[in-house]
């Protein structure tokens, strides 16, 4: 029953949160100018002006680096979540749609977290890695167009970005060759003129600037501008730039990203509140094996990596747990059987603590596994209280069934005051508000509903357990006796 109430529930890297707080991206069509990003944050701004529950909020356009004149952003925070009615969630879901309904721009909301190690802050993050970079794009396109398919998935994003404009220049190397004209000093020249270089530096009044050699801004304008320039062949003759150099003006990527020594793209997503990472992890890698082709593979970033990488040290760390909680029983009952009847209390506690989780709308996360690794400690204290107790009695001198009838009734109080005890004082987390009462609520639910199961359960399955392993040693000690 446990393993299949953990296949149905969701599980995902930390709960949705409310923290009074998010980010808004803001993204125009590339080559837009700073002018027409800041009428499109404006814009924005207006929307979130007439909600109560925004209490302010700052924005900036083109922060600098590879950011661009396109992109801008948004710090929103809110009125406490105790002072509102509607959830930061709701707040995120209506500003999604009424952004959408905006046109020229691309624009969502992104929940600010504790987690680590995301890049861009979606909770879907992947990269498409491989060597040619118009197959990536078409990829990008078909993946983009299979994940807008998918119920819970939204705000698809992606670091391709077609459409800069930018200026070809071609050399003829055949007329290059005849005009004696060297293709290196080409390039070198368009990159004196028209980009700029700098040749030395001016000193005054103890201040350094740099001197640049370039065209005054009408000589470098438009494209044609480049045609009329003269270059020296080898011969030391002036060649007009046009007879060896064709001009095309299109559109180019604006930036070309690597990972793992090859060309990539980058696609992020938000989920809705419904819609748990692990799964959204599991379409994406499903839609990578029907599209792929070979050479080409997808590798999870940001969040979606680190909860990957968590589950896999939960996993690893509730192996581990399991180990050592059985050699230290063995050390100490000297018995490799009986170990076995304390550890059976594991099981039958995460009967109780999925259970609960799947009741209350909870998923599987970091934070409730922690809470199901802590009751491996808790748990298994009610069947070593029966399971000592009882090789106690059998130790003076009781029958093994008269030693289990005794150990109960005896060992039931202690059992019952320390699992109410802990329950208890777990409860104010359970029902806790504030801040993050998000993260820590399912790690308290998990454990409440793991004792409680685990304390009906016990008092009943581990003497029962522990009669059979008993017959089970005896019936193989006799064997080998005969």
């Amino acid at each position: 029953m446990a393993m299949f109430v953990w296949r149905i529930l969701g599980k995902e890297l930390v709960p949705p949160e409310d923290r009074s707080q998010f980010m808004v991206a803001i993204k125009t069509p590339v080559g837009s100018s700073i002018n027409y990003t800041d009428s499109m944050l404006q814009k924005c701004e207006n929307i979130m002006d007439g909600l109560p529950e925004i209490r302010s909020f700052f924005g900036a356009v083109g922060l600098g680096g590879a950011v661009g004149t396109n992109k801008g952003i948004m710090f929103t925070h809110m009125i406490p979540k105790n002072e509102r009615e509607k959830t930061q969630q709701d707040i995120m879901s209506y500003l999604r749609y009424m952004f959408s309904q905006v046109p020229g721009m691309f624009a969502f909301p992104i929940e600010l977290s504790m987690t680590f190690g995301e890049r861009r802050g979606q909770p879907l993050e992947f990269s498409i890695e491989g060597p040619d970079l118009n197959e990536l794009v078409r990829l990008t396109r078909e993946f983009i167009s299979r994940m807008r398919e998918l119920p819970g998935i939204v705000d698809i994003d992606t670091d391709l970005e077609l459409g800069k404009p930018e200026v070809r220049t071609v050399i003829n190397r055949n007329k290059a060759a005849d005009l004696g004209v060297d293709a290196t000093l080409i390039g070198e020249t368009l990159q004196a003129l028209v980009g700029g270089l700098d040749v030395t530096k001016y000193k005054s009044e103890g201040k350094r600037y740099d001197v640049t050699v370039r065209l005054i801004g009408k000589q470098r304008d438009t494209p044609i501008d480049i045609r009329p320039l003269l270059i020296r062949n080898k011969e030391g003759n002036l060649v007009a730039l046009d007879d060896v150099v064709s001009v095309y003006e299109g559109m180019g990527l604006n930036v070309i990203n690597r990972l793992n020594r090859q060309r990539s793209v980058t696609i992020t997503a938000n989920l809705e509140s419904n819609k748990p990472l692990g799964t959204a992890v599991q379409e994406i890698n499903a839609i990578a094996k029907q599209i792929l082709p070979q050479g080409y593979l997808i590798s999870l970033s940001g969040k979606a990596e680190t909860f990957k990488e968590s589950f896999d040290s939960l996993y690893f760390a509730f192996i581990l747990a399991l180990i050592f909680t059985y050699i230290i029983l063995a050390s100490l009952f000297e018995n490799f059987i009986h170990p076995f009847t304390v550890l059976l209390s594991i099981p039958l506690s995460m009967i109780g603590a999925l259970g609960i989780l799947l009741l209350t709308g909870n998923t599987i996360n970091i934070f409730s596994m922690i809470g199901i690794i802590l009751l491996m400690s808790i748990v298994t204290k009610n069947s070593i209280l029966l399971v000592d107790y009882t090789n106690t009695l059998r130790g003076q001198g009781y029958a093994r069934n008269d030693a289990v009838l005794q150990a109960s009734p005896v060992r039931l109080r202690p059992i019952l005051m320390t699992a109410f005890s802990t329950i208890f004082g777990i409860f104010p987390i359970v029902f806790g508000i504030g801040p993050g009462s998000e993260t820590r609520n399912p790690m308290a639910i998990a454990t409440v509903g793991g004792i409680f199961s685990s304390l009906l359960l016990t008092l009943i399955v581990v003497p029962v357990v522990y009669t059979l392993l008993d017959d089970l040693v005896l019936k193989f000690t006799k064997k080998e006796a005969g």
